[in-house]
């Protein structure tokens, strides 16, 4: 690499004198290719930076921040005005920008109590096909302000509060139940009010081995719990507890048995009936009128 003086020779001498490549490089002592590149590398122009405007006011602007942060710089162009500064506003705010100091606004924590605030969001995301039916997707989210976590956790120990958390508590599988049923176009509330009746007629266990074998099946409705349910009978389940506080004289109320034969007998033929009989009463009554 040449030194910028030699290249600033080589232009000279080429492109003001108007030698040839070859002379210039005899004269130099320099290699053609080193001369040809030397013509070809673009020079960089050194440009002294024009004085600015606001430089000789910089102190007093700068003095003047430091005191009034948020002073305008409209505000200091009046100032400067009548010191003799002839610039614009626009060169003012540039330099305004870069000599304003810069300031950390406060923040303080908020401090709540449990339960005293909660932030809530709400968001429609349109709509979703779902199967046959077309659903409108939203989500709704309220969180306390006191721990996020702790409110998480509160929904976790309240799921048997709610309908559907007790429903949750009594079948495990009723989430992938609900999943199924929603993906074939059924109405999760619907599906969950009918499953809550039968869990109240039937029981926690015979609901919960019901809705795995509709899910077996690929069934996942409430309709095919309830049939797979009045399939098994309700004569195998234990007789569900009566409220008598209303009525307590029928506490001690003791029903006898009664005897079912004589009901059998009333549809029997004595014999001295079958006797007394006729033919001629058969013909007659087996025949039809004329």
């Amino acid at each position: 690499m040449i030194a910028p003086e030699t290249v600033a020779e080589i232009r000279r001498l080429f492109y003001a004198e108007h030698w040839k490549i070859g002379t210039i490089a005899a004269a130099l002592c320099l290699h053609a290719d080193t001369v040809k590149h030397a013509l070809r590398a673009v020079v960089p122009v050194v440009r002294t930076p024009k004085p600015r405007v606001l430089e000789p006011y910089e102190a007093l602007v700068r003095e003047t921040l430091q005191r009034h942060p948020r002073l305008r710089a409209t505000r200091l162009l009046e100032m400067l005005r009548d010191r003799g500064f002839t610039g614009s506003i626009h060169q003012l705010r540039r330099g305004v920008k870069a000599l304003r100091p810069a300031t950390r606004e406060a923040f303080f924590r908020l401090t709540t109590l449990p339960g005293e605030q909660a932030q809530v969001d709400w968001a429609s995301f349109g709509w979703i096909q779902v199967g046959q039916a077309r659903r409108q997707l939203a989500c709704f989210v309220m969180t306390l302000s006191y721990s996020r976590a702790a409110l998480l956790e509160q929904k976790r120990k309240a799921l048997g509060a709610t309908a559907s958390g007790r429903l949750a508590h009594a079948v495990p599988d009723i989430a992938t139940f609900l999943d199924a049923a929603f993906q074939r176009g059924e109405s999760p509330a619907r599906q969950t009010t009918q499953l809550l009746l039968l869990l109240d007629d039937y029981g926690a266990p015979a609901l919960a081995d019901a809705v795995r074998e509709a899910l077996a099946q690929n069934t996942p409705r409430a309709a095919s719990v309830a049939f797979i349910l009045s399939r098994r009978g309700r004569g195998s389940r234990a007789p569900l507890p009566v409220d008598l506080s209303r009525a307590p004289h029928l506490a001690d109320l003791s029903i006898p048995t009664q005897n079912l034969e004589a009901y059998d007998q009333l549809t029997q033929t004595r014999p001295e009936d079958r006797a007394a009989k006729t033919p001629d009463d058969t013909d007659a009554r087996d025949e039809p009128a004329a």
